[in-house]
This record gives structure tokens, sequence and C-alpha cells, in this order.
């Protein structure tokens, strides 16, 4: 069989055991060198099919991970404005954002943490107008749809004059942006959103806590 439809027919049989299930959404493929000696092909060949599939939404490349499967569990597309909205979907204060603006619920997939740090990005530290090293307090959440795996890691890092007239930041509310109206009732308002888009690969870390 020539290489340049070898690698499309490997595609179309991993695709089938895809399908049939023989691997559940979130699990790991075998490794390329696996499905080589399994199939009697060069781990070339092999990352060819796996190319493709990755292109039709069955499989993606997590760094630190490998290959994971998607199918069975592929996200919707959402439209997103950049509308910040005060909070109408439970019965606690706060913001909804674009991403979380709609009428589906979502949680927290990982216990959310706040600690004091220091802030050491200067980039940061310059938007927060404080010295890089700064101790500052730090939210951290992993957060997305009820019925998805996780969707997004959300830091936020609080201005130590916003900490010591609303302590309540510190809080673990229930309700999505209650420290911000915490920062509201202390005086700090009105509160404005600048948004600022940016790429990079996920950390190791990072690809760990957004996996199913």
């Amino acid at each position: 069989m020539a290489v340049h439809s070898r690698y499309l027919d490997l595609a179309t049989q991993i695709r089938t055991r895809i399908e049939a299930g023989e691997w559940e959404p979130g699990a790991r493929l075998p490794r390329l060198d696996d499905f080589a000696a399994q199939y009697g092909a060069n781990r070339d060949t092999i990352g060819r099919a796996i190319a493709v599939l990755e292109s039709e939404g069955y499989v993606w490349a997590v760094q630190g991970r490998g290959i994971i499967v998607r199918h069975g569990m592929m996200r919707l597309r959402r439209p997103r404005g950049n509308l910040v909205k005060r909070n109408v979907a439970t019965d606690g204060p706060g913001y909804s954002f674009p991403s979380a603006s709609g009428q589906e619920v979502w949680k927290h997939h990982v216990p959310p943490t706040v600690s004091d740090e220091p802030l050491t990005d200067p980039r940061i530290a310059k938007l927060l107008g404080v010295p890089p090293g700064t101790t500052v307090t730090r939210r951290f959440r992993v957060t997305g749809p009820q019925s998805e795996p996780p969707f997004q890691i959300a830091v936020s890092w609080i201005h130590p004059r916003g900490l010591a007239d609303a302590p309540e930041v510190t809080a673990q509310a229930t309700g999505p942006g209650d420290w911000l109206y915490r920062l509201e009732q202390a005086g700090h308002w009105p509160i404005s959103w600048i948004e600022f888009h940016r790429a990079r690969m996920p950390t190791k870390n990072e690809a760990a806590l957004t996996s199913p």
C-alpha cells in the first residue's frame, strides 16, 4: 500500500476503535511507538494518522499527558461578547463574565484556593500598580460547565489596599464574581475591565488541570 494512503487507512482503523468505545472519552491512547508495533508501520506514519484524527476532533494532544480521546465529549461552540453582567443566576451578588453568561451551570472542578504570594510577573505587577515581588492575595479557580470537562483556569491578583479595605474578598462565596462585589462595597468602584488576548502553550500543571 502506498505511503500516502497508508496513514489514512490507519486513521480509519483507529477511528473505528474509538467509535466502538475501546477507549472512553478522556482516556489516553497508546504511544505512537506502541501503535507502530501493532500496525507494523513506522512512527511518522502513525503520527500522520493521529494528526488526521485530531483535525477531525476525535483526539487532542495534551502536553505532558499524550494523545487524549475527545470523541463523545465535544465542547459546543460558544458565541461570546465582551459584556460583563451583574449576576442574576444565583441569590448571591457578583458578576457573570462573557464565557459563563448563559443559563448553563458552571462549577469549580477543583477546590478554589486563596493565598498570599509574591507577585513575580512584572507585566501583571505593572498592571496592578505594585513593585514586582510584592506579596499579593491570589485567588485561583478551575471552572467550567457542570456537564463538561474543566474549561478555564482563572487567576485573580488583589491589590493589598483592596484586601485591607475588604477582607471578605478571601471568602469562597457561592456566587460568581462575589469578591468584586465586596470591593465595590468597600468603595472601590466603578469597576472596569480591559481585555487582552495572548497565546502560549500550557504548562504541564495547567494541562493536567484542564484535562478530563
